[in-house]
């Protein structure tokens, strides 16, 4: 029993919030970097390629912000960028952790990664709309998640960022030892 919880300490992760996490810290801060790196780092305000005001790492403006209704070019701080970095962070993944009926705690660190990526990128409503995407993670199929990926308006908007990710999610079934079970694949020759 001992061992058991031991376990699944180690693969559980309380947030400062206290929201509890199927991620570990390494898995946290790989992320973080990633998203630093897909988002860049502006601390400015600017319009990003859909003409919405953003600033930090791709952190969208709302109405509940200080900057809200502030012109492109003002200046964010440091701590700024950060606390809204950390506060989307959050939300992406407690709605990953929740998206797709929580399959998300059983799958691999890599496939956790990337839909992490996706959410904050996308957000849980346009996330919502990847229905075959989410019923290939369901059966481990990563080459058919990759496929759904691929055909999605999301991969065409996004550009370098979506070939990188789907090239994530290709490499899995190597990484993990195959895309599925065949009953899986039956189950996805049926869509």
């Amino acid at each position: 029993m001992m061992e058991i919880v031991l376990f699944l300490a180690a693969l559980t992760v309380i947030s400062l919030s206290g929201e509890v996490w199927s991620l570990t810290p390494e898995e946290i801060k790989a992320i973080k970097h990633q998203l630093e790196i897909d988002e860049g780092r502006r601390n400015e305000i600017y319009m990003d390629p859909l003409g919405n005001p953003t600033f930090g790492i791709g952190h969208l403006i709302t109405s509940s912000d200080p900057e809200y209704g502030e012109p492109a070019g003002t200046p964010v701080s440091d701590a700024r960028v950060d606390e809204a970095f950390q506060h989307d962070i959050r939300i992406a993944i407690s709605s990953s952790e929740s998206w797709c009926n929580g399959y998300f705690r059983n799958w691999p660190s890599e496939v956790k990664q990337i839909i992490v990526n996706m959410m904050f990128n996308l957000g849980i409503s346009r996330m919502n709309g990847f229905v075959k995407f989410c019923k290939a993670l369901k059966v481990r199929n990563w080459n058919r998640a990759a496929d759904e990926m691929e055909s999605s308006a999301w991969y065409r908007q996004v550009g370098a960022r979506a070939k990188r990710l789907v090239q994530r999610m290709r490499n899995v079934r190597t990484l993990q030892g195959g895309s599925g079970s065949s009953g899986a694949e039956r189950m996805l020759r049926r869509w």
